[in-house]
């Protein structure tokens, strides 16, 4: 009796995942699910100090590789957020932007390589110039069916030796496809699910790229289903197989999320 009586108290305290439309969680936050517009957002929480842990792999059989996102520093402009996040991995570290406003939040250029694809290895630095439109919206406007677009400039260039500036046009389709529970080695989330279709050109079109002797192609189109967990952010990213690549299905999986701060103040 009092082992069913553990094992139901468990389930009951655990479940809060399960009631549709709470966003509640069996696994750490960040901070409040809280729907109504503001900065900052709880499907992508930019707050000082938070950190997440990705495992990554490109492909079903590969063992994954560790990704590691942490904000260093946020900067508000009236009801909006800026943040620089430093995005490390075993072989390189670079710091990208992440914004939010009252319309939604940016933050593709974090979990998306928009340069075109030059070794960082030889000094090659991607930055994102601009970014126009939300990527996702704010929780209050997601519902089953909407449908939005976000465009991203991205530059690229190589300081000194063979200098070479390029530029960079992403066009991102998304649609809402709605609340997932979702499992992931830090937790078990209810999440909101986005279908995101990337498509890339390098700009101008009319004029060759050139690197190296040859032209660099554009980048293929990648479809990405995000699992957002409010309170979290990205728990979750399933890459469909590309058409001329099937065995190459990107995936993102949070396993840690945390915060230096430990009182759960915003950090100003």
């Amino acid at each position: 009796m009092m082992v069913l009586f553990v094992v139901l108290a468990s389930w009951l305290a655990g479940c809060d995942s399960c009631e549709p439309g709470t966003g509640r969680a069996r696994g750490p936050t960040l901070m409040t699910a809280s729907g109504d517009g503001g900065c900052p957002d709880p499907l992508f929480p930019v707050l000082k100090g938070a950190s997440w842990t990705y495992e990554v792999s490109s492909t079903p059989s590969q063992s994954p590789s560790i990704i590691e996102l942490e904000v260093l520093d946020v900067e508000r402009t009236g009801r909006s957020l800026k943040a620089r996040v430093r995005k490390a991995t075993s072989t390189y570290e670079t710091t990208v932007e992440a914004v939010c406003s009252p319309d939604g939040s940016s933050f593709l250029s974090l979990f998306v390589y928009l340069g075109p694809p030059l070794p960082t290895s030889l000094g090659y630095s991607p930055a994102t110039k601009v970014s126009e439109g939300p990527l996702v919206p704010p929780i209050a406007k997601l519902s089953p069916g909407l449908e939005w677009h976000h465009t991203i400039e991205a530059h690229t260039e190589r300081p000194g030796g063979v200098a070479l500036t390029m530029d960079s046009i992403w066009s991102v389709a998304a649609s809402y496809l709605g609340e997932k529970e979702v499992s992931v080695p830090a937790g078990t989330y209810l999440a909101r699910q986005v279908k995101l279709e990337v498509t890339g050109h390098h700009r101008p079109p009319e004029e060759d790229d050139v690197v190296f002797g040859e032209r660099v192609a554009d980048p293929p189109s990648m479809t990405f289903t995000y699992s957002l967990a409010p309170g979290v952010g990205v728990v979750m990213i399933e890459g469909d197989p590309m058409p001329s690549r099937p065995d190459v299905r990107p995936r993102w999986v949070l396993s840690a999320v945390s915060r230096k701060n430990a009182s759960g103040r915003q950090d100003d």
